[in-house]
């Protein structure tokens, strides 16, 4: 599925990874980006001598192609850039590919595929290349355009999108989770409609329906069942039926063949050998047993299997989201369903994000590059290392109701507002910040100002 004449996806590269998710404070940690600096060395001395070619500029000097084939002429192909990244399909009958979606810094339109159409697409691209494990980079990476509108979908994409991003090598703790959670918009109130007459789905924004409005069991249909810190927004979809450009039936078509391609492994004659469907269905009611595993894999190959895809899958090393996923292939199960029955009997809410500030006392003729601006890089590698944040930008000079003057530093954190002002201050307290420092954070819709020693309020 995945084209081999292509250079290897850069997905070891912790650069595209926070270009895809336009996270330019992501090069403000130091040592960040270790992990590729001996390739970028590599790349460096194999372009010296070229520099007067008419090849200067790689395919991805200023975008990272990436291909899913599908067969049939249906590829989709993932552009990862300096300022985004983008989704097209390239189908029979078109001269060129029709774009899907996008995401940028200026007009983004990302909500394009169904979680389940990613869902899809990776089960297939894993079925037909070693290197597209799933979950992995191809759902990373597709999941900027496979938004998780439900709880049901909530329910099996979070454990499988933790675990996708727990894999790339030389990302922080804050991209890990906050990227994870980027296509989580069920705060948005955005649902899936099907077309009676075309069968085509496209999103709607309008509010939560009576399944969604209480996860708790508790309030009134098309009642908002999130707390305002919950990330919400607006819906941006080339995905409509009076958008004329945008490929339904090729994508329905193309969807097609991923369904066709997972089918087709239970055509396998050893995937219909009873050995291994009594094998199969023992694992699946307890993936955690590596005995079963092992079973399962010894009647695999007795039977005649050895597709290293579904090997590997099964393999003693590979973690049970991947084991699972395999075994729903091999099974013929509902997507999602083993995934669902031992990770998670309710979805986590959606990440909450929550706008803080840290203000440091100064004269107002104070030189702009002092305390704050020294100590703002070390702020924001310690709240992403620890996965609670990152330092947006600044610092600004301010002016206070006091006439006073003071730096302020904004922070972005997420999930536990408390742990992450808590560990900001101590950053400030250890570098010596002068009397009167503070910070601030608005949560629950109120706004907590705290010293540098008083304890902050419970919830």
């Amino acid at each position: 599925m995945i084209e081999t004449e292509r250079p290897r996806p850069p997905f070891s590269d912790p650069e595209f990874w926070a270009a895809c998710f336009l996270d330019e404070y992501a090069g403000d940690v130091p040592g960040a980006y270790a992990a590729s600096e001996d390739e970028d060395s590599k790349a460096t001395e194999d372009t010296e001598d070229t520099e007067d070619t008419e090849d200067d500029e790689s395919e991805y000097d200023d975008g990272r192609m990436i291909t899913c084939d599908l067969g049939a002429g249906y590829v989709l192909l993932l552009d990862g850039g300096r300022y985004g990244v983008s989704l097209q399909l390239a189908h029979p009958g078109a001269q060129e590919p029709a774009e899907l979606g996008w995401d940028d810094l200026a007009h983004w339109h990302p909500h394009a595929l169904r979680w389940s159409e990613i869902d899809l697409v990776c089960r297939a691209a894993a079925l037909d290349d070693v290197d597209a494990a799933y979950p992995g980079p191809y759902l990373a990476l597709l999941s900027r355009f496979g938004p998780i509108c439900g709880e049901a979908d909530a329910a099996v994409a979070i454990p499988l999108l933790r675990e996708a991003f727990a894999q790339l090598p030389g990302l922080d703790g804050y991209q890990r989770t906050a990227y994870a959670a980027r296509g989580d918009i069920r705060a948005f109130g955005v649902q899936w409609k099907q077309d009676h007459e075309t069968a085509w789905w496209y999103p709607e924004q309008g509010g939560f329906s009576e399944d969604d409005a209480s996860p708790g069991g508790e309030g009134e249909p098309g009642a908002d069942p999130y707390d305002g810190d919950c990330v919400a927004g607006d819906l941006y979809s080339m995905r409509d039926p009076d958008e004329s450009e945008f490929p339904f039936a090729a994508l329905a078509a193309a969807m097609e063949r991923a369904r066709a391609r997972c089918a087709a492994l239970l055509d396998q004659p050893w995937a219909i050998q009873p050995a291994v469907r009594t094998a199969l269905e023992t694992f699946a009611a307890q993936p955690t047993a590596a005995r079963l595993r092992a079973a399962l894999v010894d009647a695999l190959r007795t039977a005649g299997c050895t597709d290293p895809a579904v090997l590997g899958a099964l393999a003693a090393d590979a973690s049970e989201l991947r084991a699972l996923v395999m075994a729903e292939l091999l099974l013929g199960a509902e997507p999602g369903s083993l995934v669902r029955a031992h990770y998670a009997v309710e979805a986590p809410p959606p990440m909450r994000a929550y706008s803080a500030h840290a203000f440091v006392p100064v004269e107002s003729n104070a030189p702009r590059a002092g305390f704050a601006s020294r100590l703002r890089p070390q702020l924001n590698a310690v709240l992403r290392e620890a996965g609670l944040g990152t330092t947006s930008h600044g610092p600004a000079r301010v002016g206070r109701r006091d006439g006073s003057s003071a730096d302020d530093i904004p922070l972005d954190l997420i999930e536990d507002w408390r742990a992450g002002l808590e560990l900001v201050r101590r950053v400030l307290r250890e570098a010596g910040a002068p009397e009167g420092t503070s910070v601030q954070v608005r949560r629950h819709g109120e706004t907590v100002t705290a010293d540098l020693i008083q304890p902050l309020p419970r919830d």
